[in-house]
């Protein structure tokens, strides 16, 4: 039996109080992820046979409902309340705050850009913002661990020079710097900070993308893009200067 989806948004124009309530029924998953690809880039798009405009409005609410099966017309909401379940998570992780949209893959597009890191690194991590938008997430986790693996290597030989040619797992690394509080009070305060931030890196390309014991999901991959950035952020507060040598 093939599942239908359906959208229900609250959409208030500009400068106006009146709240208009566009919704659109028994729609099959890859019509859902067009909606969702245009929603989450900040374009516009048609919900039935309402346009929703971002420079002319706001999402207010933005859910999508599925059903085990299509529904007969006219579609009774309750009815979709009732017998179906809320998946918009499932979509999407982009949840309107009462405010206009604005791409988060394109906020994070441009934050890369402002940060003073080798142009491998950034490469890196557009390929990651690209196989988000393809849904290749666990691709999109692996090129964030290659990315966390470079710069533990460089935060692990710059903080413990006296260990230079020594093998130590890129786990073992995270931990020592995690651990070491002396570092961190007296000397390089924010080290902990960039240990947990890939730490996180690390939890979900095991789970996720290394030995795939749980399916690769949005909100995985964007946890880790995100994570990863603000580590590099994190290295540019601290003045460390980033090289690429993997």
């Amino acid at each position: 039996m093939t599942p239908s989806f359906h959208i229900y948004i609250n959409y208030r124009k500009n400068g106006q109080n009146n709240v208009d309530y566009p919704n659109v029924s028994n729609l099959i998953r890859e019509q859902v992820e067009k909606i969702v690809n245009a929603y989450e880039n900040g374009d516009d798009f048609l919900l039935g046979e309402f346009q929703i405009r971002f420079n002319l409005g706001q999402i207010e609410k933005f859910e999508i409902w599925e059903t085990l099966k299509k529904l007969l017309n006219p579609v009774d909401w309750n009815e979709i309340h009732k017998v179906g379940k809320l998946v918009t998570n499932e979509f999407t992780t982009s949840l309107p705050g009462g405010r206009r949209i604005i791409s988060q893959m394109r906020d994070l597009e441009y934050l890369l850009n402002t940060l003073k890191v080798p142009e491998e690194i950034k490469n890196y991590l557009r390929k990651s913002l690209i196989r988000m938008r393809e849904r290749s997430y666990s691709e999109a986790i692996s090129n964030c661990y290659r990315v966390s693996e470079a710069l533990i290597k460089i935060l692990y030989a710059f903080l413990y020079p006296d260990e230079k040619g020594k093998r130590v797992k890129h786990e073992d690394k995270l931990k020592k710097i995690w651990n070491d509080e002396e570092m961190e009070k007296r000397k390089i305060p924010g080290i902990r900070v960039i240990a947990s931030l890939l730490a996180v890196v690390l939890w979900y390309r095991n789970k996720m993308s290394g030995h795939l014991e749980m399916k690769p999901t949005k909100e995985g991959a964007t946890i880790c893009i995100e994570s990863t950035i603000q580590a590099l952020i994190e290295f540019n507060r601290l003045n460390i200067e980033i090289t690429w040598n993997l």
